[in-house]
């Protein structure tokens, strides 16, 4: 296979890039420089599905002595802390990271956990116990509004 990095280097030599660019772009083109962009959002997917199913395990395996208010409690505050991570970035005016993404995202999961059991275990709704979905649409739906970060359309590409 041919490589560019003599391209690279002539182009370098004869000024057309500056040298920190032809370094960079020849440890790209030799295999020295990867990104693993892609294996950490795997990994941070994983970790949020083995805390989600975690905490589903210990509910599990504990609700008898933990009980349904404090397990809600609990639930609903691990949830306010994933949400206020994410409000305390949007209101430095900061972009929130990938990571930042996944502990929204983490958040909503557990959000939803405690309202899904609360309506199991108090049938609050009654008949009309479906409507906590519609509960949760509208909080998810605001969030995602809110903490979204917006592409604009010029800067997407088709590959």
């Amino acid at each position: 296979m041919h490589g560019l990095a003599p391209e690279l280097r002539q182009l370098a030599s004869a000024g057309s890039l500056d040298p920190a660019t032809a370094s960079h772009l020849i440890a790209r083109e030799n295999g020295q420089l990867f990104s693993v962009h892609r294996e950490l959002l795997v990994l941070l997917y994983l970790a949020v599905a083995a805390i989600v199913a975690g905490v589903g395990l210990l509910v599990k395996e504990n609700l008898d002595r933990i009980g349904p208010v404090t397990l809600i409690a609990s639930l609903v505050a691990a949830a306010a802390l994933c949400y206020a991570s994410a409000i305390r970035t949007a209101r430095r005016g900061e972009a929130r990271s990938t990571a930042g993404d996944y502990v929204l995202l983490l958040g909503a999961l557990l959000l939803s956990a405690a309202v899904g059991y609360a309506e199991y275990a108090f049938r609050s709704l009654g008949a009309d116990w479906s409507w906590h979905l519609l509960l949760l649409a509208g909080v998810h739906g605001i969030t995602a509004s809110r903490h979204t970060r917006w592409i604009p359309v010029s800067s997407c590409r088709l590959r």
